[in-house]
């Protein structure tokens, strides 16, 4: 498999959107709302039944078109473009997501427990 990595722009992610199938908004900024990466023009740029996945939208999402959905109702449709934005997706599999985030920081809790037993021992 051949991954290639761009810098995130304007330019390059509007060239991006004329081809995906699916588009992956996780923008975070802590204490403030995600940027607009996706304006609504954008959508016309895409193909007709393309996905857009809104992440972000815990903090008010990073498409301009996105708007809080439901897992009852988890998807609609604007301009041809499918979205898709659940708020608080980890928790539709709490069990599974719990232990992606564990097992991402437990390594870091291991290197602050051994620091602050370095400190106090």
């Amino acid at each position: 498999m051949k991954i290639n990595t761009m810098f995130s722009s304007e330019g390059n992610l509007v060239e991006l959107y004329k081809n995906a199938d699916v588009v992956i908004g996780s923008v975070l900024i802590p204490g403030a709302k995600a940027p607009k990466l996706l304006r609504k023009e954008h959508l016309k740029l895409m193909k007709k039944g393309s996905v857009i996945v809104d992440v972000a939208i815990d903090q008010g999402g990073c498409f301009e078109t996105s708007h809080p959905t439901t897992h009852d109702a988890p998807i609609f449709t604007e301009e041809g473009i499918i979205h898709y934005c659940v708020a608080n997706m980890p928790g539709a599999v709490a069990r599974t997501s719990t232990m992606a985030l564990t097992n991402s920081t437990t390594h870091y809790g291991v290197i602050l427990a051994n620091k602050c037993y370095s400190i106090i021992g």
